[in-house]
């Protein structure tokens, strides 16, 4: 059976009076996020959390794109479904190189929700578009996955072979990837979470691409450093930093909306 790579929808109401309820928000692949809270147009909120797809969808954009649109037809249907909202989006490792960026390709096709977007966290990522960078994404996979140790032992082997065979198509796609992530950036704040201990996403690459954001107009970047935290591990190695910087981004989202609101 194919797998199938989800991102998940999570709503929050934030009522003045700070009570909270919940509601389970289903779609095609079941429960995905919860509701918290009453409802407030002018605060309400839908995080998208983009997840790190499968190995096939990182190197094949046809799949990738068949994943992006799947993401979009949801999110747009729950954006319609609640009117007002603010979405945020989160981007993990290697979605940046797969399933986002082709989001973001297509979301011209979703008017309201493209009006909607207010905030992008990278975290782990942009993954830089390379070979060798994959192949050691998938010897950390094994630690988690199932991804076989013979199969990582085999790409590495045959690195010499995908570069020379493989590298201007790598080269062409690498450089419509970063093209796109700046060009068709999406408004508001972009946090970047990014480690010097991260072997897969090089925080130098996450500096450039902040540099590129800024450089693009984007006016409102902000890149979490931290020391120790390995590949998608800074929740658990720095809790507060993380928390600190994703309340910051919220609330920043929160009080652009209600200024909106009074125009």
């Amino acid at each position: 059976r194919e797998r199938r790579s989800r991102a998940s929808l999570g709503v929050l109401d934030e009522g003045e009076n700070g009570s909270s309820s919940r509601a389970s928000l289903e779609s095609g692949d079941g429960v995905v996020g919860d509701a918290i809270g009453d409802v407030d147009d002018v605060s309400k909120f839908i995080f998208i959390n983009v997840p790190t797809p499968s190995i096939l969808a990182m190197w094949i954009p046809l799949l990738a794109a068949r994943y992006a649109t799947h993401t979009l037809r949801r999110l747009d249907a729950q954006v319609k479904k609640l009117k007002c909202v603010n979405v945020i989006v989160h981007v993990c490792s290697g979605a940046s190189k797969s399933i986002f960026y082709q989001m973001l390709e297509q979301l011209d096709s979703y008017p309201q929700l493209k009006m909607c977007m207010r905030a992008t966290v990278y975290e782990s990522g942009p993954v830089d578009f390379k070979s060798s960078r994959g192949v050691q994404f998938m010897k950390d996979a094994t630690r988690t996955t199932k991804v076989p140790k013979l199969a990582v032992s085999a790409a590495f082997a045959a690195l010499p072979i995908l570069d020379t065979v493989l590298l201007p198509e790598f080269e062409r796609q690498r450089r419509r990837f970063w093209r796109i992530l700046v060009e068709k950036r999406l408004p508001g704040r972009t946090l970047l979470i990014a480690s010097k201990a991260d072997n897969i996403s090089l925080i130098e690459d996450v500096e450039r691409f902040a540099k590129r954001l800024s450089d693009a107009g984007a006016k409102d970047v902000h890149l979490l450093r931290l020391e120790s935290a390995r590949h998608m591990a800074a929740l658990k190695t720095n809790p507060q930093e993380y928390v600190n910087a994703i309340q910051s981004l919220v609330d920043d989202v929160r009080q652009q909306s209600h200024v909106r609101s009074k125009l």
